[in-house]
C-alpha cells in the first residue's frame, strides 16, 4: 500500500513538472510568435486635442508619437511642448494571458510612458495598440500599428518641416529605419518649383511647408501625392508680415504646381497653376511705388512726409479710435493697432494687425493701415 502511494506521488510530482514545463514554454512560445508579428510594424499617434503654435510662424504643432518594433526592443519619439526627443527603452513585459506586451520608456525629465501592443481577440485577432502617459492614462483610444510606408506617408502628411527637421538631426530615421532625408529632399524639391514657376523672390515670400492633412477637403487618394505649401510674405529683417490665404500644392509624382484656393460657399478648389503669381492680401493691388532718401512717392502723385510727426498723446487718441472701430480683440480674433503711423492721402495712417486661427488649425494674420482722421481702410500702403 505504502508504495502504491509513493508511486501515486511520484507520478503526480511529474505530471506537474512537466505541466510547468509546458506551461512556461507556450508562454515563451507566445512571446515569440507575438514578437514575429509585432517585428517591424510602426505606431503613429497625434493629439490634435493636444497642441500649440510654433513661435516662428504661429502654425499649429499636435502632440506626437512615432514607435518602431524590432524583435528585441522600440524606438520611441515624442514632440511635446518644450521637448522634442527619442525616448528610452526599458525593457517589456508579456501579459499573464500572452496575448499582449507591455514596452516601457524613460523620458525627460524622467516620466514613465507604456506602450501596449495586444492581440484584439474581438476583432479576428488584429494587431492593436495603446500609449500609456505618465500618470497611467490611456492616451488614445486603440490604433493599429501600420507598415513603414503607411509610417512615412503619416509623417510627409502631419508633420511641419521644422520638426521634421528636429527628428532628421536627432537621428531617429536612422534609429526607426525611416526615410526622413528622402522626405525633406522632396519637400526642398517641391519648393523649388514653386520659385521656379511663380518667378517669387526668396527674400520677400518664403513657402512654408503646410501637410496636406490639414485640409480635410483634399481627397484622401490625394493626400499621399501633393506636398502643400503657404505663402508667407517677409518684412527687411526675413521676419513674417502675412500669410496668404491659398495653398500651393505640388504633384510629387511630375512636380506640376496646382493651387488650392477658397471657392465659393467656403469650399476650396484645387486647380492647375496657370501663371499667376501669388500676391498676399493687399487692396492696393495697382499702386506702384519708388523710394528715395526722403520721400515715397505712391500712386504716382501722393507725396508721403515724415515730417511733423503727432505727438503721443494724439497717437494715442488716434490708436483709440481706431480700435473702437475695428476691435475689441477676443479670444478667437486678435486685433492690435502699431504705433509708428505713415502719412498717406492727407492722414497719419497705422497700421492695424489681426489674427485668428481658422478650423483646420493654421494661424491667418492680415495687416493693413487705418487713418486717424476718417478710418478708412487703405488695405496695404506699401
Amino acid at each position: 500500500m505504502r508504495e502504491k502511494q509513493k508511486m501515486t506521488k511520484k507520478v503526480i510530482a511529474i505530471m506537474t513538472t512537466l505541466l510547468m514545463f509546458t506551461l512556461v514554454g507556450c508562454n515563451k512560445t507566445s512571446d515569440n510568435n507575438l514578437k514575429e508579428q509585432i517585428k517591424n510594424k510602426y505606431m503613429y499617434f497625434n493629439f490634435e486635442n493636444k497642441s500649440w503654435m510654433n513661435s516662428k510662424y504661429d502654425y499649429k504643432v499636435s502632440e506626437t508619437y512615432i514607435a518602431r518594433f524590432t524583435e528585441e526592443d522600440v524606438a520611441l519619439y515624442s514632440i511635446r511642448e518644450n521637448v522634442q526627443e527619442s525616448m528610452s527603452f526599458k525593457g517589456s513585459e508579456l501579459d499573464e494571458n500572452g496575448n499582449g506586451i507591455t514596452y516601457n520608456f524613460v523620458s525627460h525629465p524622467d516620466n514613465k510612458y507604456k506602450i501596449h501592443v495586444y492581440l484584439d481577440e474581438e476583432n479576428n485577432n488584429k494587431l492593436k495598440v495603446k500609449l500609456y502617459d505618465p500618470q497611467g492614462n490611456v492616451d488614445t483610444v486603440n490604433g493599429d500599428l501600420m507598415t513603414k510606408e503607411e509610417c512615412e506617408n503619416k509623417i510627409k502628411n502631419t508633420i511641419n518641416e521644422i520638426e521634421l527637421k528636429n527628428m532628421i538631426e536627432i537621428g531617429f530615421g536612422k534609429e526607426a529605419n525611416l526615410d526622413l532625408d528622402k522626405i525633406k529632399s522632396d519637400i526642398d524639391k517641391a519648393r523649388d518649383t514653386i520659385y521656379e514657376e511663380t518667378k517669387e523672390n526668396r527674400d520677400d515670400i518664403y513657402y512654408l511647408y503646410s501637410p496636406v492633412d490639414n485640409y480635410s477637403e483634399l481627397n484622401n487618394d490625394k493626400k499621399t501625392q501633393y506636398v502643400g505649401f503657404v505663402g508667407i510674405d517677409l518684412d527687411e529683417y526675413g521676419e513674417m508680415r502675412t500669410m496668404s490665404d491659398f495653398l500651393y500644392l505640388v504633384d510629387m509624382d511630375d512636380f506640376t504646381l496646382y493651387t488650392y484656393a477658397p471657392g465659393e460657399n467656403g469650399s476650396y478648389v484645387l486647380e492647375k497653376y496657370e501663371g499667376s503669381s501669388l500676391q498676399v492680401s493687399d487692396s492696393n493691388d495697382n499702386n506702384t511705388e519708388t523710394v528715395d532718401s526722403n520721400t515715397e512717392t505712391i500712386d504716382n502723385n501722393t507725396e508721403v512726409s515724415n515730417d511733423k510727426m503727432p505727438t503721443m498723446a494724439e497717437q494715442e487718441d488716434a490708436i483709440a479710435k481706431i480700435m473702437a472701430e475695428y476691435g475689441p480683440s477676443t479670444e478667437e480674433h486678435q486685433v492690435a493697432v502699431l504705433k509708428d503711423p505713415i502719412f498717406y492721402n492727407g492722414e497719419w495712417c497705422y497700421m492695424v494687425a489681426t489674427q485668428f486661427e481658422t478650423p483646420t488649425g493654421i494661424t491667418k494674420s492680415n495687416q493693413f493701415y487705418v487713418g486717424s482722421k476718417t478710418l478708412e481702410n487703405y488695405g496695404s500702403i506699401y
